[in-house]
């Protein structure tokens, strides 16, 4: 399902003439179902999925002559709420950090 909404989100990113694209999911969820909802999906295997659904969509524009259309990054913006506890946010900053270790182009930010 992931892939299917990324494709359908750059579809219509085209339609709307969007230039650059970040994504915000709520990271908070450690995991989702998968599409058989028989294994869990963890934000490693999401971020790959995005990275594959980009990819994808722009091997399939390519091929039809139409990869301008596509000239925009997606980037992901790794959000968790304000109001966490102090461990919950530095348990989110270890996963933001390793998502952006294992993604440095999907995952916004720079490591210092």
């Amino acid at each position: 399902m992931l892939r299917w909404y990324i494709g359908q989100a750059i579809d219509s990113m085209i339609g709307d003439g969007v230039m650059y694209a970040e994504l915000r999911p709520m990271l908070m969820d450690k995991w989702m179902s998968s599409q058989d909802g028989r294994r869990q999906v963890f934000h490693a295997e999401q971020m790959q999925i995005i990275r594959e659904a980009v990819e994808r969509k722009k091997e399939e524009l390519r091929v039809r002559g139409e990869l301008n259309k596509f000239p925009f990054g997606i980037k992901v913006i790794y959000c968790a709420p304000r109001s966490i506890s102090r461990a919950a946010m530095q348990t989110e900053l270890v996963d933001c950090i390793n998502l952006k270790r294992a993604f440095p182009e999907l995952i916004c930010g720079r490591l210092a």
